[in-house]
C-alpha cells in the first residue's frame, strides 16, 4: 500500500522544527526570558534587572498573586543568570523542604523543559543543587529544617527567597548572613512571596523599604487575565475566597498587603484612599482657576536612635484639605543641626521661594535654640498629648480624604501604609526599615498646628456675594495690586 503525501502535516512538522530550533538558539544565547516568561512575570524581571545593574540597590520584591507562576518566575530569573554566566552562584531559599522537592520536581522540569541537553544542569541531591556545564550552579535550601545557620559561608551571587513572607527568622538571615554575602559579590536579593498573614511579619519592613527604593513590584489575579486564566475563572477563585472585597482576596489575589486595622496606626489609609491621597502637588499660585498663597509649614520630628524626618506643606482652605508637597530625612551622623538647617533652607526656597511662615518640631529645647542663634531658622514646639486621639484625628482626615501627599514623600507613605502600634497602644512599633514611624508624627504636628481658618484667597476671586455688599472698587483694584506683587513674588 502507497503512503500518501500530506502537505499540511509536513508544513506542521516543518514550523515545529524551526521553533525547536529557534528556541534552542535562545538557549545558547541565554536569552530565555521571552520564551517562558509572560506579562507581568517580564515585568518582575525587568525590574530585577534594573536594579541589579543599580549599584544603590541590592534588594527587589515581588509582591505576588497566588496561581500567578511566581516560583516558576523565580527559578526561570536564576536558570537565566546561570546560563549566560559561567560559575554564577544561585542560592534559592524556600520555607519548607516539602517545597524543595517540587522545586526540584515539577517547576524545574518546566523551566528546563526546552533547555539543550548539552546546556541542561545536574541535579546533585546530595549537595541538593543543579549544577550547570559552564560551572553555574543553584543551590536549593529548605528553612524549616537547617535554618539559616546552614547556609553559612556559602558564595552567592543571587539570593531568592520564594515565600519570603512566610520565613521565620526572615531579618536574621538577611542581615546577619545573606547580606554579608551579597555584598562580598556584589550581588542581589530577590523575593517572591504572597504578602503575609500578619502585620507583624519581619517582612514587612522589608517591603516598605523595597517600596521606598522603587525595588518593589505586584503581580495580581488580573494580571493573568487571557494568558494563565480566563475572566469566569478569576471570578471563580474571588467567589472562593469571598469576594473582591474580602481580605483573603486582596492578600492573596491582589498582591495587598493588608494590616491588621486592631494594631495599623493609619487603617484608613487603604489602598482605594491612597489612591485618592497620593497625587501630585500642583502649589496654589500655579492654578488656573483660583490661585491664592496659603501660609506655608515645615513640621519635624527630631530622632536619634531613628529618624529625622521633616515635612512641607500648607492648608489648601478652599478644599479644607491638608497637603504635604515635600520630604526630608536625615538619620544617623548626617542629622545634624547644621545639615537639617542648610537642608531645610534649600528645600524652602525650591518650594516656595522664601522662608515658611511657620516651623514646628517636638520639644527639645537646646535644638531649638541652636538652630535659631546658629543658623537663623525659628522653630516652635507642638503640644504632644493625647497621642491616640490625635492619630484618631488624622485617621478620619484620611477617610475623608482630607489629606493630599505628593508621590516624592516615600518615607511618610510608608510609615502610613506599614506603621502599627505596639501592644499597649502608647507608642508606634519600631522596626529596623519603618524605624518609629518618625513621619506620622511629624504630620501629626503639622495636623495640630495649621491655621485653619485663615482665609488666603485675595478677594478677587471670592464669590461675589462675599464682596459686593462690602468693598468698593478701589478696594478690589488695591487687591489685585497686592495678588500681582505676592505672585511675582512667589515665582522668584
Amino acid at each position: 500500500m502507497s503512503l500518501k503525501f500530506n502537505p499540511t502535516k509536513s508544513s506542521k512538522a516543518n514550523e515545529l522544527r524551526l521553533k525547536n530550533k529557534m528556541t534552542a538558539e535562545l538557549w545558547r544565547r541565554g536569552d530565555i526570558i521571552d520564551i517562558l516568561l509572560k506579562g507581568r512575570q517580564k515585568d518582575i524581571y525587568s525590574l530585577y534587572l534594573a536594579n541589579r545593574l543599580n549599584e544603590e540597590t541590592t534588594e527587589t520584591f515581588a509582591l505576588c498573586t497566588r496561581r500567578g507562576g511566581k516560583s516558576f518566575t523565580a527559578f526561570t530569573i536564576a536558570a537565566a543568570e546561570c546560563i549566560s554566566k559561567k560559575n554564577y552562584k544561585v542560592m534559592y531559599l524556600s520555607t519548607t523542604t516539602e517545597q524543595v522537592r517540587e522545586i526540584v520536581g515539577q517547576i524545574s522540569e518546566s523551566v528546563l523543559e526546552t533547555c539543550p541537553l548539552d546546556m541542561k544542569p545536574e541535579w546533585k541531591s546530595k549537595e541538593s543543587k543543579f549544577i550547570f556545564p559552564n560551572g553555574s550552579e543553584i543551590r536549593v535550601k529548605g528553612l524549616d529544617k537547617v535554618g539559616g545557620s546552614a547556609i553559612r559561608g556559602v558564595k552567592a551571587d543571587l539570593v531568592i527567597f520564594d515565600e519570603a513572607c512566610f520565613m521565620q527568622d526572615l531579618k536574621y538571615i538577611v542581615e546577619a548572613i545573606v547580606s554579608p554575602m551579597i555584598v562580598a559579590e556584589n550581588g542581589h536579593i530577590l523575593y517572591a512571596s504572597t504578602p503575609p498573614d500578619t502585620p507583624g511579619h519581619e517582612s514587612i519592613g522589608i517591603i516598605a523599604k523595597c517600596e521606598k527604593d522603587g525595588a518593589l513590584i505586584r503581580y495580581t489575579i488580573d494580571d493573568t487575565v487571557g494568558i494563565l486564566y480566563n475572566e469566569k475563572q478569576i471570578e471563580s477563585f474571588a467567589k472562593t475566597a469571598g469576594g473582591r472585597s474580602s481580605t483573603v482576596f486582596l492578600r492573596e489575589y491582589m498582591a495587598e498587603v493588608v494590616v491588621e486595622t486592631s494594631r495599623a496606626i493609619i487603617p484608613s489609609f487603604s489602598a482605594e484612599a491612597q489612591k485618592e491621597c497620593i497625587d501630585t502637588v500642583v502649589f496654589p499660585t500655579e492654578r488656573e482657576d483660583i490661585p491664592f498663597f496659603p501660609d506655608t509649614y515645615v513640621s519635624m520630628d527630631l530622632g536619634f536612635r531613628d529618624l529625622t524626618v521633616a515635612l512641607f506643606g500648607y492648608w489648601d482652605y478652599p478644599n479644607a484639605r491638608l497637603v504635604i508637597q515635600d520630604e526630608l530625612v536625615w538619620k544617623d551622623k548626617a542629622a545634624t543641626t547644621s545639615n537639617i538647617a542648610n537642608d531645610i533652607k534649600a528645600k524652602e526656597k525650591e518650594l516656595w521661594g522664601r522662608q515658611a511662615e511657620r516651623r514646628i518640631c517636638d520639644n527639645d529645647p537646646r535644638f531649638i535654640q541652636d538652630i535659631k542663634v546658629e543658623h537663623g531658622l525659628r522653630f516652635f514646639k507642638t503640644a504632644k498629648d493625647n497621642k491616640e486621639a490625635q492619630v484618631n484625628l488624622l485617621n478620619i482626615m484620611v477617610n475623608d480624604r482630607l489629606v493630599r501627599i505628593d508621590p516624592k514623600c516615600k518615607t511618610l507613605i510608608a510609615h502610613m501604609k506599614y506603621g502599627i502600634w505596639k501592644e499597649n497602644r502608647k507608642e508606634f512599633e519600631r522596626t529596623k526599615e519603618l524605624y518609629h514611624c518618625d513621619a506620622v508624627d511629624a504630620l501629626i504636628y503639622m495636623m495640630r498646628n495649621i491655621r485653619r481658618h485663615k482665609n488666603p484667597i485675595p478677594r478677587i476671586y471670592r464669590s461675589p456675594h462675599t464682596y459686593m455688599m462690602h468693598d468698593s472698587d478701589r478696594e478690589i483694584n488695591q487687591d489685585h495690586d497686592k495678588f500681582e506683587s505676592m505672585k511675582r513674588m512667589f515665582k522668584r
